[in-house]
């Protein structure tokens, strides 16, 4: 075994670096492309989230992973057409709406109910309470992830990990546990906290249950300590690390084909991006959004084209 392993090691540095990607016009039309890729012919359900606010969405990747579904987006007060169409594809038995009412509007999920599918909502008071709900939905596992609430790039490194261990994405703030939060967390007695000190105090930390720190000096940094300490493959998905919604969506699709995920600065190559790239040996990306999501030359630079 180790002298196929050392084989491979060989071979794999001279393999070409190969790029696909994944992209519609804009975030909705993505997560669309996204679920055509991922699940070709339906779904048993699917997961619908908020374009244009992250808070509720943070936790959904578990679920959906769970769920074997794919993650859609929607406007908070109309279901976009295409996407509409998307889920009478999917022909899915039930749709799980992540966030209350002012997230995703009762006439939304009506829209659904009139398409002849159960729903099912995940909606607290807030962002916290709707991470636990999500949270308390899933199988038993001993580990669970705390990342921050308030800022998302972190949850979204960590989350096709998450998603492909069971494991819930419980938020917090920077130095505060909330109630909810600190409910669910009571049932899990291993933690992984993600991202820095500015993100997740120390202590804050040192009250987690057996808790091991996975942060870099940025979110670009973070997600490359998670991909190559975590969640080592020789696949990866890219995408931006200044937006949520393509990580978000393309999360569950990366768990499922057992990928690891990066963040990418949309016009600059991070130096972190490129050792997670030569430390696991990654010899084809998926690059979830259009140009301005990420650009052609860092597209370039992750093929390793001078």
């Amino acid at each position: 075994m180790a002298i196929a392993d050392e084989f491979w090691k060989q071979i794999r540095t001279n393999l070409p670096v190969s790029t696909t990607r994944i992209a519609g016009e804009n975030r909705y039309e993505t997560a669309i492309k996204i679920s055509q890729a991922g699940w070709k012919e339906s779904a048993q359900s699917v997961i619908l989230a908020r374009g244009d606010d992250f808070p509720d969405a943070l936790s959904g990747a578990p679920l959906a992973y769970d769920a074997d579904s794919p993650i859609l987006l929607t406007h908070s007060h109309k279901l976009d057409p295409n996407v509409k169409e998307e889920i009478f594809r999917l022909n899915p038995q039930v749709v799980y709406i992540l966030g209350g009412d002012v997230a995703i509007s009762p006439e939304v999920e009506q829209e659904i109910i009139d398409m002849d599918i159960k729903t099912h909502r995940f909606g607290g008071a807030d962002r916290y309470e709707t991470s636990a709900l999500i949270g308390a939905y899933l199988p038993s596992s001993d580990t669970a992830v705390v990342a921050n609430g308030t800022k998302f790039p972190d949850a979204l490194a960590v989350a096709s990990y998450a998603a492909e261990n069971a494991y819930p994405i419980i938020l917090t703030k920077q130095n505060e546990m909330p109630k909810a939060s600190a409910k669910l967390l009571k049932n899990y007695p291993k933690s992984l906290a993600i991202g820095g000190t500015a993100v997740i105090s120390e202590d804050l930390f040192n009250t987690l249950p057996d808790a091991t720190r996975y942060g870099g000096a940025d979110r670009y940094e973070t997600a490359s300590i998670i991909a190559r300490e975590l969640n080592p493959s020789y696949k990866a998905f890219v995408s931006t690390g200044l937006e949520f919604a393509d990580a978000l969506t393309g999360s569950v699709l990366a768990a499922k084909t057992e990928s690891s995920f990066l963040l990418v600065h949309p016009e600059k190559m991070q130096d972190a991006v490129l050792q997670a790239k030569e430390d696991l040996g990654i010899y084809h990306f998926t690059i979830l959004g259009g140009p301005k999501a990420v650009s052609p030359s860092i597209e370039t630079e992750l093929q390793g084209v001078k």
